[in-house]
């Protein structure tokens, strides 16, 4: 009987092990995946800045790409991966438009999307792609400073709780301990 309440632990002890192994990746996994978005979209104007810059010195597209590829790397190692698999899907025979459209469905941010759209358009009308990535890089910086600015007025909301219940009864106690000491006093 003992016999088999020790293979019942012990088995025990390994699905417990176990399920734990295989939850600790997948929670990694998805720690990672709800970080990624957040880092490429500060990293995003910074590339598209750098873009105008190689634009506007008379490289190609495809140049530029090449160009920005590892000083985006050196900001987010993972952005300059997808930079690179980029590349090599315009060395393998791609056209840049579809490696693009690859590009932003990697990154999975609605920024990229537009920024695809805005550079197909550009590149089939042929209009100038130094002044539509200027135009863009604008608006970037502009939905940017307003998410940073609604998110500084969600702030003022979250911080009257604690205020309610942690500063104002110590600033309410300092005020009336000595009132409640002086009437203590009187009182005797």
């Amino acid at each position: 009987m003992e016999r088999g309440s020790g293979n019942l632990r012990s088995n025990s002890c390994a699905h417990a092990g176990g399920s734990v192994c295989l939850s600790i990746p997948c929670q990694l996994v998805l720690k990672i995946s709800t970080c990624l978005p957040t880092r490429y979209r500060q990293v995003f104007p910074d590339m598209l800045d750098l873009l105008i810059i190689c634009v506007d010195a008379g490289l190609a597209l495809e140049a530029a790409f090449d160009r920005i590829r590892p000083e985006i790397a050196k900001q987010c190692r993972e952005l300059g991966a997808n930079l690179d698999l980029m590349g090599a899907e315009m060395r393998a025979g791609r056209s840049t438009i579809e490696a693009l459209g690859s590009f932003a469905g990697r990154l999975g941010l609605d920024e990229a999307g537009s920024f695809v759209t805005m550079l197909r358009q550009s590149l089939e009308l042929g209009s100038d792609i130094g002044d539509s990535l200027r135009v863009f890089s604008e608006e970037m910086r502009d939905r940017r400073l307003l998410l940073a600015e609604e998110a500084a007025n969600k702030l003022s909301v979250k911080i009257v709780l604690p205020l309610g219940l942690f500063i104002f009864p110590v600033i309410l106690l300092v005020i009336m301990l000595p009132v409640i000491i002086k009437l203590m006093s009187v009182l005797r």
